[in-house]
Order: C-alpha cells, then sequence, then structure tokens
C-alpha cells in the first residue's frame, strides 16, 4: 500500500489497558522513565503521521481520567467480564467499536498497540502501516528470537539433558540457524472489517513487520519494567525522543 492509499484511510489506534494485573500491579499506570507506563504508547499513537484518533479501553475510571488528560480522543469504560484474565483482546476492540458505531464514528483500520511495549514509538507504527500492501489484510509486528526456537524444550519432570538432543540435530541441519522470530505483541494493524471474522489473524494476506530486539520488550515482569525502563532513558539520552 501506497502513502497515498493510506492518506485516504481513517485509522484509529486501540489501546487496552486493565487496571487488573497480577505480576506488577496497577502495571498501565506504574511511572515509567518519569511518566505512567501507558503515557508512552499514547504519545506514540498520537504522533504518527498516520493515525487519526485515538482510543483507549479501561475497566479503571482513574486510568480513564489520567488518559484524559493526555488528549487521548475517545474514552471506553470497558465491562468487567473484558477485564480478567482470559479475556480476548480482540473482544475489547469490538467491544469499542460497538460504542463508537452507536455515535455513527466508523474507521477503515485498527491498529491495537499494547502499553506494554513502550519503547514501540511512532516511527515504528508509520514503518510497519507503510509495509501494508494493497491485497494485506493486516499485519503484525515480530522480532528475531535471541536463542534459535530448537533449543527450547519441555523437560517436564524428566529433567534430562537428552531431551535437547532432538532440537540441537534440528539446529545443526538448518542451513538458515537461528531465523527464528516471534509476535512482539508491539503492534497489530487490520482493516476493521476483518476483526469481526473468524480466525482472521491466520489469513495468508496478513504480513508482518521485524522490530529489532532492544523495541520489542513487551513488560509482563518486573525484571522486564526494568530493562525497559533502562533501555528507554538510555534512548532518551541520546536521541532525545
Amino acid at each position: 500500500m501506497t502513502k497515498n492509499l493510506l492518506d485516504s484511510k481513517k485509522i484509529l489506534a486501540v489501546i487496552p489497558a486493565r487496571s487488573k494485573s497480577k505480576r506488577i500491579r496497577n502495571k498501565n499506570l506504574r511511572i515509567f522513565n518519569k511518566k505512567p507506563l501507558i503515557y508512552w504508547t499514547i504519545k506514540a499513537a498520537q504522533k504518527s503521521t498516520l493515525i487519526n484518533k485515538t482510543l483507549v479501553s479501561s475497566d479503571s475510571i482513574n486510568l480513564l481520567k489520567k488518559c484524559k488528560e493526555f488528549g487521548v480522543d475517545y474514552l471506553i469504560k470497558r465491562p468487567n467480564i473484558l477485564s480478567n484474565d482470559t479475556a480476548d483482546s480482540w473482544d475489547v476492540v469490538r467491544h469499542a467499536l460497538s460504542k463508537l458505531k452507536k455515535k455513527n464514528i466508523f474507521f477503515d483500520y485498527i491498529i491495537m498497540l499494547q502499553p506494554t511495549s513502550p519503547l514501540r514509538n511512532s516511527e515504528h507504527i508509520d514503518q510497519c502501516l507503510k509495509k501494508l500492501k494493497k491485497n494485506n489484510t493486516g499485519i503484525i509486528s515480530i522480532n528475531r528470537t535471541l536463542k534459535p526456537i530448537e533449543w527450547q524444550v519441555n523437560i517436564r519432570n524428566e529433567n534430562k539433558f537428552n531431551l535437547f538432543k532432538p532440537g540441537i540435530l534440528k539446529f545443526k541441519k538448518n542451513k538458515r540457524k537461528n531465523n527464528t522470530h516471534i509476535i512482539n505483541g508491539a503492534i497489530y494493524a487490520f482493516k476493521t472489517e476483518e476483526v469481526y471474522k473468524k480466525n482472521f489473524i491466520f489469513k495468508d494476506s496478513v504480513n508482518t513487520f521485524v522490530m529489532n530486539i532492544e523495541d520489542s520488550i513487551d513488560i509482563d515482569t518486573n525484571l522486564e519494567f526494568k530493562i525497559a525502563e533502562f533501555l528507554k532513558k538510555q534512548k532518551s539520552f541520546f536521541f532525545k525522543l
């Protein structure tokens, strides 16, 4: 898809931010490099040259109030059933879209941006969206793994190193060594009509956008929080982001 085609489309950034994180309490409002963690994703969306509006969906009134201070365009209070550990993020997106639909507000593309990826910035977003082709229904960000996937094994209760043997042998035969990638959770962009279809993520028409490992940290633990904050401070110092 060319830039002209993108310019003719309305793009909504949806930022899902529930308050009931178990590993890191109140994670989305925890101070990260002098700002609440969610601020960095909101800022990235607002600085994007292609995103038209931003939306935050949360079960927390306090979080929504803070997002209002950051200039978010749409604030959606989601029900508790969409705020537990088993809630699907795309159900959250569809719930938000249903609220906008009642106000006759529609968008051509939805880009879901999780606040746990604070090193993903506006340049990543724009580069990803510009990689969309005319025949693409969506695009998802990924990054190369630090170690080959063949080296990973479920040891169960056996604790035997011999369990690694099949993977090591497979790795030795692999001519494109360490070319494995994982979904990093930073960017999911789809045509709006697609998010209502079954298995829309796994279509052949879904493209990928490769990000650097250091920009791909998805915060789930306190260790990842500290590492991401350190990297963010370094980038802010050297590049004045």
